[in-house]
């Protein structure tokens, strides 16, 4: 059963509009895919971590940057990942991964074969256990990479890391309810619910994330804005939360990298309701 839709009839996508999934693959495969034992620990202790990432407490946030729009510099992919072998270096490492199934990847610019670049943290001493990924190990990772450099990056690395153990089930290691109850899953639980958000951009985007923390719709002619519930932003971030109606009523947004009309760029003020009635039912 798909987690956010309660699907049984075995198509999670039913209904799923224009996504960029051409097929859907077949995600029983994943149960040969295995990696090594592993236990249910958290990579962080909390003491301020938590809240300086809970912008990552999410599946959907982990999957924020495959809106390229607003990140053009950018490639995602979320993959599931095998780790061939790794190479020490004076702050964490260097993995050197490999793509067990090229079904299961979302996003484009990945190689079957690329590095992972990790970083120790935590205490002065960085002898700490920390997140670093396992020769041999098998996970389920957001990956990004900034201007085409040489090695990747986890993204959100410092809450979660999904990983699947030598029977095949998963381990978050996390402490956010929202990603461990992933923990003791099947893997094609956890890529079930990637995909059906991979087919729904908007529910990863920024706007979401404001909507379903009680931002709302101002209109004021042919311009529109997305207003915080205490009030507005500040005048110079107007770049970011407004946007144009055009004579055809489509939503075109303002100039500005990170405007978070930019997923509702070309919808009509009919669609973008829609879009934010499906926020708020999968939020709440």
């Amino acid at each position: 059963t798909n987690a956010f839709t309660g699907d049984e009839t075995g198509d999670p996508y039913s209904g799923a509009g224009t996504g960029a999934l051409e097929s859907v693959p077949n995600a029983a495969s994943l149960d040969s895919i295995k990696g090594l034992p592993a236990g249910d620990y958290t990579w962080d202790e909390g003491d301020g971590v938590v809240v300086d990432r809970s912008v990552t407490d999410e599946l959907r946030y982990l999957m924020r940057e495959f809106n390229h729009n607003y990140s053009q510099d950018t490639k995602a992919v979320f993959a599931v990942v095998r780790v061939d072998g790794v190479t020490p270096t004076k702050d964490g490492q260097i993995a050197v991964c490999s793509i067990p199934s090229g079904e299961f990847v979302f996003g484009e610019g990945i190689g079957e074969s690329f590095k992972v670049e990790q970083t120790l943290y935590g205490g002065c001493a960085n002898d700490e256990e920390t997140n670093l990924l396992r020769a041999g190990g098998v996970y389920v990772l957001p990956l990004t990479n900034w201007q085409n450099t040489d090695t990747w990056r986890i993204y959100g690395d410092l809450d979660v890391l999904f990983e699947v153990d030598d029977t095949g089930l998963l381990h978050s290691h996390s402490r956010f309810s929202a990603l461990n109850k992933y923990d003791g899953a099947e893997t094609a639980v956890l890529y079930e619910d990637i995909a059906y958000l991979y087919e729904r951009p908007v529910l990863t985007s920024r706007f979401a994330e404001y909507v379903s923390r009680g931002y709302y719709i101002d209109t004021a002619g042919a311009e529109i804005a997305l207003i915080g519930p205490n009030g507005s932003w500040y005048e110079e971030d107007a770049p970011n939360f407004t946007a144009k109606l055009g004579e055809d009523g489509t939503i075109t947004p303002a100039n500005g990298a990170h405007n978070v009309f930019i997923p509702l760029a070309g919808m009509t003020t009919n669609e973008m309701n829609a879009a934010i009635a499906e926020i708020k039912e999968f939020v709440f």
